[in-house]
């Protein structure tokens, strides 16, 4: 499962951090596709449009706009992929198998199902994204991928409410896993972070020289 993650990381003398390999490029390559046009479609021919717009604000917020659209078509391409494999192999099925991740999937309902398995990620992936861009506004393009990047491994190491990683990771949920992370409260911290980081970088990229 891409976005299934790992469970939580518990230390011990024989345990042996990893890291979930397709959840990580999964998120990687996300990041890295939203994470450098912004800023060098500002220092090429997105400076005439800056320009020409008039409002440093209409800018920035078209470029947080976009990336959260190419965020969402992101998660798209891959349900639709993956709806495609599953129709060729001819294993096509409404119906959520009876076991998943070694948890009964009959006592959730198919809400329950998308909120964990795909409104929570995808909204937290936006968010992460918003925040990478606002950092590269203040740092550049490639700080703000590192700092992604980290923050992903960082997230699969410890879990914490604080480390929004931890709901891109769908076994971490606390609906699959004792002491996981709630849906709700990720939510509603995803959406504060995310307007935080907007009114940040909108700030500071009124002020910023652009050379």
């Amino acid at each position: 499962n891409i976005l299934q993650g790992r469970p939580p990381y518990i230390k011990t003398n024989e345990s042996v951090f990893s890291i979930p390999v397709s959840w990580f490029f999964f998120y990687a390559f996300l990041f890295f596709m939203v994470g450098f046009y912004p800023l060098s479609d500002l220092y090429g021919a997105g400076k005439k449009t800056l320009i020409l717009s008039g409002s440093r604000f209409k800018w920035l917020w078209s470029k947080y706009i976009w990336t959260v659209i190419n965020v969402i078509m992101y998660y798209a391409a891959m349900i639709l992929v993956l709806a495609a494999v599953t129709c060729a192999i001819g294993k096509w099925s409404t119906k959520p198998d009876d076991m998943l991740m070694g948890i009964d999937m009959q006592q959730f309902a198919t809400g329950n199902e998308v909120l964990v398995w795909l409104i929570l990620p995808m909204i937290c992936a936006c968010t992460i994204a918003v925040v990478q861009l606002t950092i590269s506004v203040f740092a550049g393009a490639i700080a703000g991928y590192i700092v992604s990047i980290v923050y992903l491994v960082v997230s699969v190491y410890w879990v914490s409410p604080f480390l929004m990683g931890n709901y891109l990771m769908i076994i971490r949920n606390n609906r699959l896993c004792a002491g996981g992370m709630d849906a709700a409260a990720g939510i509603i911290s995803c959406i504060i972070v995310l307007v935080v980081s907007v009114v940040l970088g909108s700030v500071y990229f009124k002020r910023k020289n652009i050379v």
